[in-house]
């Protein structure tokens, strides 16, 4: 099975919103034939567009000051909210002509190194604003349909917990994209990517959560303060079929995930 893993990107963030640094990443694309198969019935055609930059920059705001910048006013409801950029969040669309799968991993450190860092993760916000020590409730959202762009992302009703600290395992999870269709052109005798505007497939997630308003995070602000760095790691897989069976289905009238199909079983 072919293998394509790309490092996304290290993205920063700290209790205000800075720049953010990127590794790596853009739209992996070729064409090529498999080996003893006819050219003309098994175009081995590749193109995966996924996340570059800071897409998954995000703010946390323990005191709800991100509410003056967004509303022009204070409201107190925003304390302990984790905030993205605007139309910020990550996107995977396939255009090969074979299925993909995405594998997601996760992870927070406080530094290059994979460090762990000095934030608790909590499977679940139930006792997040507990106590005063830094802590935080970090989810990966699925969107719940197919998207060209961001600016279109609806969130599933699906959080899938960050629960990796450091360099160990990551969090995990996948997404499933289906192929799409070429045709031969004759005259050029070239693969042609048939021209229909839902001639592609597509999986996104955003970061959300929420962190300790109670808290003393003054640690994360300052000219020493400790970073806190978001790890992404994707790596894109060929698959043989696509296979519906194996997509995630919530109950009952919950919007699901889109294309997602394997997470971490949680401890």
């Amino acid at each position: 099975m072919k293998m394509r893993t790309a490092i996304a990107g290290i993205m920063t963030f700290c209790i205000v919103l800075y720049p953010l640094r990127a590794l790596a990443g853009g739209t992996l694309s070729g064409i090529g034939l498999l080996a003893g198969e006819e050219e003309e019935d098994n175009p081995d055609i590749y193109q995966v567009t996924f996340p570059t930059g800071d897409e998954l920059g995000i703010v946390i705001d323990p005191e709800g000051l991100f509410s003056i910048s967004r509303t022009g006013a204070y409201d107190s409801s925003w304390a302990g909210m984790i905030h993205m950029k605007e139309n910020g969040g990550a996107l995977f669309i396939n255009r090969s002509s074979f299925p993909i799968m995405v594998n997601v991993g996760i992870s927070i450190e406080q530094d290059t190194d994979g460090t762990p860092s000095h934030i608790a993760l909590l499977a679940e916000d139930t006792y997040v604003d507990d106590g005063v020590w830094p802590q935080m409730y970090l989810t990966a959202v699925p969107g719940a349909g197919k998207i060209r762009e961001m600016s279109e992302f609806e969130p599933s009703d699906r959080e899938i917990p960050i629960l990796a600290n450091g360099n160990g395992e990551l969090t995990t999870f996948s997404f499933l994209l289906d192929a799409s269709e070429y045709v031969l052109d004759e005259e050029t005798n070239s693969y042609l990517l048939v021209d229909d505007e839902d001639n592609y497939d597509s999986a996104s997630f955003i970061l959300d959560g929420r962190v300790n308003k109670n808290a003393d995070w003054s640690e994360y602000t300052g000219a020493d303060k400790e970073d806190l760095i978001i790890r992404a790691v994707y790596t894109i897989q060929r698959q043989s079929d696509y296979d519906e069976q194996l997509l995630y289905q919530s109950d009952g009238e919950k919007a699901s995930p889109y294309a997602l199909i394997r997470e971490d079983e949680k401890e």
